[in-house]
């Protein structure tokens, strides 16, 4: 499983990487986005859709 885990981590490195684009920033905006979407006093312990959230 690491080996592929591996393959996938290179391929997006190297993707980011040709597109010029800054890893860092990528993620740290999703993590933004995802919390933003489904704030943790609405939807700790819940496996409901963000939708539903709302």
């Amino acid at each position: 499983m690491t080996d592929e885990l591996a393959d996938v981590l290179t391929h997006c490195i190297q993707l980011a990487d040709r597109l010029d684009l800054d890893m860092d920033r990528i993620i740290m905006d999703k993590l933004q986005r995802t919390a933003d979407r489904y704030p943790v006093a609405t939807s700790r312990g819940s496996s409901r859709k963000y939708r539903p959230l709302q």
